[in-house]
């Protein structure tokens, strides 16, 4: 597992890559007892879904696999779902994926 601080201004957090079951336990900490919202695709909530359930809010926000999630639309999906949900500034989010994600 390799964490990489990532800060823009005055604010910062981790991108974290690597095996799930690696990172769980950070994420667990990171969500201080909160649920996270999630933003996945199909294949990867089918991988992983029931290892996160504990601690993602349902439904998860999924997006498309590959190239189709990389436009306007999809990012405005997700932002619209992490409305829908009350998340903050500051909330951690759980992007679970690949390049899209």
């Amino acid at each position: 597992m390799i964490g990489t601080p990532v800060g823009h201004g005055s604010s910062a957090h981790d991108v974290v890559v690597g095996d799930l079951s690696a990172a769980l336990d950070r994420i667990v900490a990171l969500a201080d007892g909160q649920m996270l919202s999630l933003v996945t695709d199909d294949r990867v909530l089918a991988l992983h879904g029931a290892t996160l359930a504990p601690i993602a809010l349902q439904p998860p926000i999924l997006i498309a696999k590959g190239e189709a999630a990389k436009d306007w639309a999809t990012l405005a999906a997700i932002t619209n779902g992490l409305a829908r949900r009350n998340v903050r500034r500051g909330t951690p989010i759980l992007a679970l994926g690949g390049g899209s994600v």
